[in-house]
């Protein structure tokens, strides 16, 4: 766990105890979709805020606050975003005060939004004792004050009619009712912010553009990366409304087997199905049928719950472990670009599959054949196909005229013998 997140999760355990402390953290860092592991950060633009950003002639002593967030605070307050969404303008021009005492000079809420899951704030402050709190890290969070017209009482406190009144900057020894409020400096125009973002964003972590979380192996749908059950579920939901009846299994990237390893595809299938079922039987009622389908380049998506519907495996379990196999990811291009035999697949599924087969190539640092060869093989059998077609019309032509002559010949021999 990263330091950033260690300091919040004693920070819970001291205010609730070990046990409940650490339930409301993880409650926490599951409903924001955070990774405890990365250091803490939201990636906000403050995009609401661009318009002022650019009015202002430099970023100098101008901040970015997260002032709150639609959680459960530590002093058993629910917040919800719809009050937050409401109240959240009414914080502009609210007095600012340091550890909630006096309000402070010189320090001023330019402006605020609700965007993207969290209160935000533009705060000047031209106190050079503030700022220089700021700066050296002394003032890290902030906490709001405010008023509300009515609340439910319930596991906590759940405020209706919420109306800001003020904002207080927090010094680093006093704990903020929400401990993932932070303030961060501007550093000049809307240019800065967006370079800091960009920057944020290429360092962060990749995560799962369907459920948030951190990737370990993925998937890929068009520019979006994905948890390979995650794919497997966005296309299991679009072949029922779009009625899909064949498939290509999305490209992903799954840890390899050793290079060398043998490939039989007979018994990589049998140790696939017990893997992919519950209890370790292999037995069909048991199948996992999103994590069977893993190991496989193409399934029929309207028959899903088949054996037979699965075709060109490449994946086995080695060592306990669902691993891709090189012998297997050539069998199965082989097969697809037409090699002993080939593999009876719709031929717009095909560039997909041989994306697919192509991303592990790419794994094993392997060069895939072009898909071309098999679009000119595919030519081939067609011009073939189409040289046997007629050639077999010229020859019923040949016999049709031959039939005709014998007739003729015949009708002539009757005509003879009548008249004799």
């Amino acid at each position: 766990m990263h330091p950033d997140y260690q300091k919040i999760l004693k920070a819970f355990i001291s205010r609730y105890g070990e046990k409940e402390g650490e339930r409301l953290f993880w409650a926490w860092v599951n409903k924001l979709g955070l990774n405890p592991e990365r250091p803490y950060g939201r990636r906000e633009a403050f995009r609401w805020a661009e318009p002022r950003l650019q009015a202002l002639e430099n970023g100098e002593g101008v901040y970015r606050v997260e002032a709150l967030f639609p959680v459960e605070s530590m002093n058993r307050v629910i917040y919800t975003e719809e009050e937050l969404v409401r109240a959240a303008r009414t914080l502009i021009g609210r007095p600012v005060s340091l550890n909630h005492e006096k309000p402070l000079e010189g320090v001023e809420i330019l402006d605020a939004e609700y965007e993207d899951g969290a209160v935000e704030c533009l705060l000047r402050v031209e106190n050079p004792e503030i700022k220089n709190m700021i700066d050296q890290g002394e003032i890290l969070h902030v906490s709001i004050e405010a008023e509300y017209r009515e609340a439910e009482v319930l596991d906590g406190l759940k405020p209706k009619g919420l109306v800001f009144t003020g904002l207080a900057l927090l010094t680093r020894d006093t704990l903020p009712g929400v401990p993932l409020t932070r303030i961060t400096p501007l550093e000049g125009l809307m240019e800065t912010v967006e370079k800091e973002v960009n920057e944020g964003l290429e360092e962060q972590q990749r995560t799962c553009y369907l459920c948030g979380r951190p990737l370990s192996d993925r998937a890929t749908i068009g520019e979006y990366e994905l948890h390979p059950q995650c794919a497997a579920r966005f296309w299991e939901l679009a072949s029922k409304i779009f009625h899909f009846t064949e498939a290509a299994v999305a490209s992903h990237e799954t840890p390899k087997a050793p290079e060398e390893y043998q490939w039989d595809a007979d018994s990589a299938e049998q140790r696939i199905r017990k893997w992919a079922s519950s209890d370790g039987s292999g037995e069909k009622d048991k199948i996992d049928w999103q994590k069977y389908r893993q190991a496989y380049a193409w399934y029929n998506a309207e028959d899903p719950e088949n054996f037979g519907s699965y075709k060109l495996p490449h994946h086995d379990i080695v060592d306990g472990e669902f691993r891709v196999v090189w012998r297997g990811v050539a069998a199965a291009m082989g097969a697809l670009l037409g090699a002993r035999g080939g593999v009876d697949i719709p031929a717009a599924d095909r560039r997909g599959v041989y994306s697919h087969l192509a991303r592990h190539y790419a794994q094993f640092s392997r060069e895939p054949p072009s898909f071309e060869s098999y679009l000119e093989h595919d030519n081939q059998e067609l011009r073939k196909t189409v040289e046997d077609q007629k050639n077999t019309i010229q020859k019923l032509a040949d016999e049709k005229r031959e039939l005709e002559e014998r007739l003729k010949r015949a009708k002539r021999f009757s005509r003879i013998i009548v008249h004799i």
